[in-house]
């Protein structure tokens, strides 16, 4: 639910001025296009009643090019499409988001460890493979007849998507959550909102705001707070996701709680 505020004649040079600084920081992105957002000034976090963001389930995730706190650029077009994206509003004083943080690096590291690369299994099948090829192909007409009628071997199961953990640091200083993630030893990107457009965008009013982003670009899920039962259901939702399926008509791909 956005929120609409009246600004006095006066104050509309004040507004302007903000408005230049605010450009300088984050933009949103379309279709790989960077286009300044007019940015207002951000809702305090965790004082006021949690937005209700039921209806940007299902819809296309708003893209942004925005600097990270090491100074890098984190563009999300360049993963939009192509990963799961687990995109996690917080600020290091927000009690819900020192208990979610952790929890959602423990998930992500679970899923690093899924499916180990067997390198022996893989030279034997390389060298099968190079046998096979350096070998001529002879069958005769009942050999090719009868492996035209023969049925189609089953498919192999998908291939589990890879996926990206972005976070937004909601607050000006800098040196904050730098030192948070650093003695904690996290080392997902972390973008800084310094003017409140991500925040404006995806419609942030509580802490942690949770946003899971399918492989088709679509936004499946929100969390707005953090329970002790979230991190089960976030973990189920992110396999779902990166097995291709569709959550976002799922009833707890929702859930409004306290930051």
């Amino acid at each position: 639910m956005k929120r609409h505020l009246r600004w006095a004649p006066a104050a509309l040079l004040l507004t302007l001025a903000v408005a230049m600084v605010a450009a300088a920081g984050c933009q949103q992105s379309d279709q790989g296009d960077t286009a300044t957002v007019d940015v207002v000034p951000p809702l305090p976090v965790q004082s006021v009643a949690p937005a209700d963001v039921t209806a940007m389930v299902g819809q296309p995730a708003p893209s942004f090019a925005c600097a990270a706190i090491d100074g890098e650029e984190t563009d999300l077009q360049e993963y939009l499409g192509k990963q799961v994206i687990l995109l996690a509003f917080w600020t290091p004083t927000c009690p819900s988001c020192q208990q979610a943080l952790p929890e959602l690096v423990d998930i992500l590291k679970e899923f690093e460890d899924e499916q180990p690369v067997d390198a022996e299994s893989e030279a034997v099948e390389s060298e099968a493979e190079g046998t096979a090829a350096e070998e001529p192909a002879v069958k005769s007409g009942a050999d090719e007849a009868n492996a035209e009628s023969a049925p189609a071997e089953s498919e192999a199961a998908p291939e589990l998507a890879d996926f990206a953990f972005i976070t937004v640091y909601l607050g000006e200083d800098t040196e904050a959550p730098s030192e948070y993630v650093e003695a904690h030893g996290f080392e997902f990107p972390v973008v800084a909102d310094k003017g409140g457009t991500l925040k404006e965008i995806y419609q942030v009013s509580v802490t942690p705001q949770i946003v899971l982003i399918g492989v088709d670009g679509s936004i499946q899920a929100i969390y707005q707070g953090w329970a002790s039962t979230h991190g089960s259901t976030v973990r189920d939702q992110l396999q779902r996701l990166r097995a291709g399926e569709d959550i976002s008509g799922d009833a707890a791909s929702l859930s409004m709680g306290g930051g």
